[in-house]
C-alpha cells in the first residue's frame, strides 16, 4: 500500500474538528445554551479529511499497482479497532456498576452493533441525536464510525472502477456527490433522523475529500498563486463560524453544511507556509493533539456519559474541564501504548493482531448477547427491575382462552394499556376470557379526531382519524365484550406534560387534539370537542353490545421511577429497605387531584348503561401514605418510568379492572 506524504496542518485541523465535538457534548452552558450550539459540525470536518486521505491512498496504491484490499482493510482495522476494543473492555465494569438493567440492554446494543459498524442505523431507529437521554448513551458517537466504515467498503470499488475511466474520475465523483448533497437536503427537512445518521445523505462530505483526492492525483497539487494563499484562513473561518452559526434546529447536513464542508476543503487544497492559519495548524500544541485525536474522539463521550449518568447536576463546569484533560490524558497513553503497536506490523504481526482480536470478540460478543436479553437484572435490587423490556402484545388479534369461557375483553387506549396488556392478557386467559387489544402509543381511542403537531399542524402518523376508524370498525366486529377504554388522558386535556411541582418537570408537550372539520383555536374548544368525541365513542362501543370499561387516570409521577430509587439506593445492596422507608419516592396527592380535575370531570359526565368506573388512585393514592402518592414498596416498585406502570403496577391494576368486573356480572 502506497504511503502519502504527511501534511502537519491536516493533524491541526483534526485539533480543531475533535475539540469542537469534546466542548459540543461537554456542554458548557450560558444563559441555558451550549457554549459552542454547532460543535458537533467537527465531525463534518473529519469526514472530509476521511475521504481525503483513503482516497488518496487508494489511488496512489492503484497507480503503483500495489493496492490489495487485504491490506487497506488491514490498515483501516489496525487503526479503529485496537482503541475501540480498549474503550469498550475499560466501560464494562463502569456499566456493570452504574446501568439499570434497560439501561444496561440499550448499553449492550449500542456496543453490538458498533462493533460491526452498523450503529448509525441503530441509532437512527431510536431517539433522535438530540434527545434528552442522548448524552446517556455511552456509544452514541460511534454512529460516525459507521458511516466511515462503510464508506470505505464500497469507495475501493468505486476508484477501482473509475480507475480505468481517468477522463471521466472526476466527474462521477461529482455527480455522485451532488446526487448525495440533493438527497441530504430533501432528508433533512422530512426525515431528519435518517439525513443525519445514514451514509446516503452523508456521503457527499466524504467525497468531498474523493473530489480533492481525484485532482491531485490527476493534476498535482502545487502552491497556489499568491492571490489565493489566504483561502486556508477563509477555510477556517467558515468552519469556525459553524460551530456558532449551526445548532440542533439547524437542517442538518444540507446545503448549509457545505459552509464547514467548503471550508475543510479549502484547508486542505490551499494550505501553504505563508498562510496564517495554516501555520497556527502546524504548530506542535495542535498537531500533537490532531495525533490523539481519533483517540479523544473514542474516549471522551463514554467518560462524560458515564460522569452524566453517576454525578447528574453535580457535573459542574469544573469538574467538566477535568474530564476534558483526563480524556486527552488517557488518549495520550492509548496513543503510546494501544494505537502505534498495532498500527505498526513490525511490533504487532497481522497474526497476533488476528489472535488478539477473535480472543476479545468472541468473549464479547458472548457477554453482549446475554445483556440484551435482560441486562443482567440480577446485578441490581428486585425493587430496581421494574423497568424491563416489554412483551409484545399484537394489536387486533384475538387469543383464545383455553379454560371454561366467561367472556372476552378488549383494551382500547395509549401506552398506558400498552403497557398493562401482557399481563391483562395472562390474567385474562386464565379467567376464561378472551383477550385482544387496540392500543396506540400517545393515542387514545378518540373517534373523529387527530392529534396533530402544535407547530407545523401535521398530522401524528399514528394518530389519525383512518387510524381511529380502524380501530373503532375492529371493536365493531367484535362479539360483545368488557372494552377497557382509557389513556393519558390528562396529557391531552391540560396539554402539557407532568410537573410534580417537587423537583420533577417532564417539559413540554408538543401536540394537541384537533377536530378535521374545524379548526379548534383554543384549549377550551379543544376540551369540549374532547368530552364530546369521549362520549360518542363511549356511545358507539355500547351500541354493538360491549361493556365499557371506563379506567379513570393512573397517576404521574415525573421522576424516573428506577432512576430515582437507584440514587437513594446508590450502588451497594446493602440496606436497601432501610435506605427505601428513609426516603420513598412519592407525589403529591392534591397535585394529583389538580392535574385530573378536568379528566374526572369529563369520565363522570359520561353516561350510558353498561359502564364499569376503574380509579387506579385507590391502589397508590392517599392510602397507604396520607396525602401521597407511591411509587414502590421496599420490595418492588410499580413505575418502569415516569408515568408508566411496571409489570408489578400493572398487576394491582388488572387485578382491580377483573375484580370490578365481577362485582358487575
Amino acid at each position: 500500500m502506497s504511503a502519502i506524504a504527511y501534511r502537519k496542518e491536516i493533524d491541526g485541523l483534526r485539533t480543531v474538528a475533535v475539540l469542537s465535538v469534546v466542548f459540543y457534548h461537554a456542554n458548557f452552558n450560558i444563559a441555558g445554551a451550549n457554549l459552542l450550539p454547532g460543535g458537533f459540525i467537527g465531525v463534518d470536518v473529519f469526514f472530509v479529511i476521511s475521504g481525503y486521505l483513503i482516497s488518496l491512498i487508494i489511488l496512489k496504491g492503484l497507480h503503483q499497482n500495489s493496492f490489495t484490499f487485504k491490506d487497506f482493510y488491514e490498515r483501516r482495522a489496525r487503526r479503529i479497532l485496537p482503541v475501540l476494543f480498549t474503550v469498550i473492555l475499560v466501560s464494562l465494569p463502569f456499566a456493570w456498576i452504574a446501568l439499570l438493567p434497560q439501561a444496561m440492554i440499550e448499553y449492550c446494543e449500542q456496543i453490538f452493533y458498533s462493533i460491526f459498524f452498523s450503529s448509525n442505523i441503530h441509532f437512527w431507529l431510536q431517539d433522535s441525536y438530540w434527545a434528552t437521554d442522548s448524552s446517556l448513551k455511552p456509544f452514541l458517537h460511534t454512529w460516525s464510525l459507521a458511516v466511515e466504515e462503510q464508506f470505505y467498503l464500497i469507495t475501493p470499488i468505486i476508484l477501482i472502477v473509475l480507475h480505468k475511466y481517468p477522463k471521466h474520475m472526476l466527474a462521477f465523483v461529482i455527480a455522485i456527490g451532488v446526487a448525495s448533497l440533493a438527497f441530504a437536503q430533501w432528508a433533512s427537512t422530512t426525515h431528519p433522523e435518517l439525513s443525519f445518521f445514514l451514509l446516503p445523505s452523508r456521503m457527499w462530505e466524504l467525497l468531498a475529500g474523493t473530489m480533492l483526492a481525484v485532482m491531485e492525483y490527476q493534476r498535482g497539487r502545487t502552491t497556489p498563486p499568491k492571490r489565493f494563499t489566504y483561502m486556508p484562513s477563509l477555510g477556517l473561518l467558515m468552519i469556525v463560524a459553524s460551530f456558532f452559526l449551526f445548532n440542533k434546529d439547524t437542517h442538518h447536513p444540507s446545503l448549509l453544511t457545505l459552509i464547514p464542508v467548503v471550508g475543510t476543503m479549502l484547508i486542505i487544497w490551499f494550505a501553504n507556509p505563508t498562510d496564517f492559519s495554516t501555520r497556527i495548524l502546524s504548530t506542535s500544541v495542535f498537531v500533537s493533539i490532531g495525533l490523539i485525536s481519533y483517540g479523544i474522539y473514542m474516549w471522551h463521550f463514554p467518560i462524560f456519559a458515564f460522569s452524566n449518568i453517576v454525578l447528574a447536576e453535580q457535573l459542574l463546569a469544573p469538574i467538566k474541564l477535568g474530564l476534558i484533560a483526563a480524556v486527552i490524558g488517557i488518549s495520550a497513553l492509548s496513543y503510546v501504548f494501544i494505537e502505534k503497536p498495532f498500527r505498526t506490523t513490525s511490533i504487532i504481526s497481522a497474526k497476533t493482531a488476528m489472535f488478539v482480536g477473535t480472543i476479545v470478540l468472541i468473549p464479547l460478543t458472548v457477554f453482549l448477547y446475554n445483556g440484551m436479553e435482560n441486562g443482567y437484572k440480577h446485578r441490581v435490587p428486585a425493587l430496581l427491575n421494574a423497568a424491563t423490556e416489554l412483551e409484545y402484545i399484537p394489536n387486533t388479534t384475538w387469543f383464545e382462552t383455553t379454560a371454561s369461557r366467561t367472556g372476552s375483553i378488549i383494551l382500547a387506549g395509549d401506552s398506558h394499556l400498552q403497557i398493562i396488556a401482557p399481563t391483562v392478557r395472562k390474567m385474562a386467559l386464565a379467567s376464561g376470557f378472551d383477550y385482544a387489544s387496540t392500543n396506540m402509543p400517545g393515542c387514545q381511542l378518540l373517534v373523529g379526531t387527530d392529534r396533530l403537531n402544535q407547530k407545523t399542524l401535521e398530522a401524528k402518523q399514528k394518530c389519525t382519524i383512518e387510524l381511529q376508524n380502524t380501530r373503532m370498525a375492529f371493536i365493531r366486529s367484535a362479539p360483545p365484550s368488557y372494552v377497557v377504554l382509557g389513556g393519558r388522558l390528562p396529557l391531552i386535556l391540560e396539554e402539557s406534560r407532568f410537573n410534580n411541582q417537587e423537583g420533577a418537570d417532564e417539559g413540554d408537550f408538543l401536540d394537541f387534539i384537533q377536530n378535521p372539520e374545524r379548526s379548534l383555536a383554543t384549549k377550551a374548544e379543544r376540551n369540549a370537542f374532547i368530552a364530546q368525541q369521549y362520549q360518542i365513542t363511549v356511545d358507539q362501543i355500547l351500541a354493538q353490545g360491549h361493556t365499557v370499561v371506563l379506567l379513570y387516570p393512573i397517576p404521574e409521577v415525573g421522576w424516573h421511577v428506577p432512576n430515582q430509587l437507584q440514587e437513594i439506593i446508590g450502588y451497594s445492596a446493602m440496606n436497601v429497605s432501610e435506605k427505601i422507608q428513609k426516603n420513598p419516592v412519592t407525589t403529591s396527592y392534591a397535585v394529583f387531584k389538580d392535574r385530573t380535575q378536568s379528566s374526572y370531570a369529563l369520565l363522570d359526565a359520561i353516561q350510558g348503561d353498561n359502564i364499569i368506573r376503574i380509579y387506579p388512585e385507590k391502589l397508590f393514592c392517599n392510602s397507604k401514605n396520607s396525602g401521597r402518592c407511591i411509587t414502590h414498596t421496599t420490595d418492588v416498585a410499580f413505575y418502569r418510568d415516569e408515568h408508566h406502570l411496571s409489570d408489578a403496577g400493572a398487576k394491582l391494576l388488572a387485578t382491580m379492572i377483573f375484580d370490578e368486573i365481577a362485582k358487575s356480572r
